[in-house]
């Protein structure tokens, strides 16, 4: 097995059987251990494994282990992966080859004695375990021995004025319980309140205490409650602060990332050619790793969608090689915005999302009509659920809120603070415009066909539905008179 140290994915070609580690830039407190593995197996084919950070015993801060090529590690060093798929992926090589590439790199995983060996090392715990603990070594363990990692567990979130709301999350539920909603008006805060569970599930403790804006999250689990959150919104009014974007590089307790239009360090939107960039990246992640599979089926749900079913996107499964995928960029470009948002919203979230990743999606009903926003909406809950990660949507759309059980849906409304309700009522395949009224109710008496209604109903001269529908010139339909008959009988009480 052959290391090779490269600074850019065009060297990926000379060798094959080999492993490439592209070193990146990350600083764990002037540790720099992490790389960006790729193995290029022996038909030149790539697979990338992701992120792996490599050590060895003693190592200094600042020390930069790997240049060149070299046939094999030193007894002294040790690594381990950074992620659920790294460990995927390997497991999924034939013959063998994932066993052969894991002692190469010396993996503490696999290796329960060189775990014990390395366990006290500074470098270990400050930088190889800085966003993991015992029980993520435990499910990767659990991976390479194909055992299936999902589990149940329930989380509570808090504001300074008391619990806002509890979620649980069951693997084997039907409906999924992966996926929760939440519902309200515009301008009641959903976006804040996203951005402030962003805040509150990334932030060390110590800090947290200073935030109390940020709120908590409670739960029985022992060690970290979530693997990794990711914030999806592709508003282009949005300005919310994230994690990361404090001006320097804030220490988290796990990673953040970010799906959407802006450039968060530039401040600025990014152009239609760097989101097709951003796509082709993650599609060529995606397509030569464990996650295939997972791709696969989510755009094979979302070929409900006419448009999806007529693109060629499937034949990408096909490929061999990333220069390939470059080929398709003229398709992906030729997408409607509506059809491009979708495709990499979902694509992004098969790269990143893993065991117990929290995804926070803000009003995926932008950019997109009905039947695909339910299409997404199904393709993310099916992920969520072989994933074992949760995902909270603030939304005002009725059409997101059928696709979750009754469990999962809450009414999100303000008053002098901000308020969480269950919904109460099923949810789940329930019908859009009741839905739509027992949601907005207020806001529709105020605002829509039904304060028209209402205004000829209060007439001196109305006093049957024949008269509502004439001063109408008779464009009345079947809700409207039933809201006209309601109001009459009202009327005739005085009760209007």
């Amino acid at each position: 097995m052959t290391f090779i140290y490269v600074q850019d994915e065009k060297q990926l070609k000379k060798w094959v059987d080999a492993i490439y580690l592209n070193h990146n830039s990350w600083d764990d407190y002037s540790y720099r251990l992490t790389f960006d593995a790729t193995y290029v197996d022996s038909a030149g084919k790539p697979h990338a494994l992701g992120q792996v950070k490599v050590a060895f015993l003693g190592v200094r801060e600042g020390t930069l282990l790997l240049q060149g090529n070299t046939q094999k590690l030193s007894d002294a060093h040790y690594s381990l992966g950074q992620s659920q798929s790294y460990y995927e992926t390997i497991r999924e090589l034939p013959n063998a080859v994932g066993k052969r590439i894991l002692n190469a790199m010396r993996d503490i995983v696999l290796d329960e004695a060189r775990y014990k060996r390395v366990e006290d090392d500074e470098a270990f715990r400050v930088s190889l375990m800085r966003y993991l603990d015992m029980r993520k070594i435990e499910s990767f363990r659990s991976i390479l021995k194909g055992a299936d990692i999902n589990s149940s567990y329930a989380f509570a979130y808090s504001t300074e004025i008391g619990e806002l709301f509890s979620l649980s999350v069951h693997p084997d539920s039907l409906p999924a319980t992966n996926l929760h909603a939440l519902i309200g008006r515009n301008g009641v805060g959903k976006t804040t309140l996203l951005a402030n569970l962003a805040h509150a599930a990334c932030t060390k403790p110590d800090e947290l205490f200073l935030h109390p804006e940020y709120g908590r999250f409670d739960s029985e689990e022992p060690d970290s409650l979530f693997g990794n959150v990711v914030s999806v919104s592709y508003s282009a009014f949005d300005n919310f602060k994230v994690p990361t974007a404090d001006g320097f590089e804030r220490e988290l307790l796990i990673p953040y990332d970010y799906i959407g239009l802006r450039l968060i360090k530039e401040n600025r939107l990014k152009t239609r050619d760097e989101l097709i960039d951003e796509l082709i990246s993650c599609l060529k992640v995606c397509l030569f790793s464990s996650r295939k599979e997972a791709w696969e089926q989510s755009l094979q749900i979302l070929s409900h969608d006419p448009v999806f079913r007529r693109l060629p996107l499937a034949e990408l499964a096909d490929l061999n090689t990333e220069e390939e995928v470059e080929r398709y960029r003229d398709v992906l470009s030729e997408m409607s915005t509506g059809h491009q948002i979708v495709l990499l919203s979902i694509s992004r979230l098969v790269e990143l999302v893993q065991d117990r990743t929290l995804v926070l999606y803000d009003e995926p009903e932008c950019h997109l009509h009905p039947p695909l926003l339910a299409s997404l909406i199904r393709a993310i809950s099916n992920l969520l659920k072989q994933r074992n990660g949760v995902a909270i949507i603030a939304t005002h759309s009725p059409v997101a809120l059928q696709e979750v059980p009754q469990n999962c849906a809450w009414l999100i409304d303000r008053q002098e603070e901000l308020r969480a309700r269950p919904m109460d009522i099923e949810t789940f395949g329930e019908n859009v415009g009741y839905l739509t009224q027992r949601v907005f109710e207020l806001e529709m008496r105020e605002s829509s066909y039904y304060a028209t209604i209402d205004e000829i109903v209060r007439r001196k001269n109305v006093r049957t539905i024949d008269d509502v529908v004439n001063a109408l010139d008779g464009h009345l339909g079947g809700e409207g008179k039933a809201i006209a008959i309601a109001l009459l009988t009202a009327k005739e009480h005085d009760l209007l």
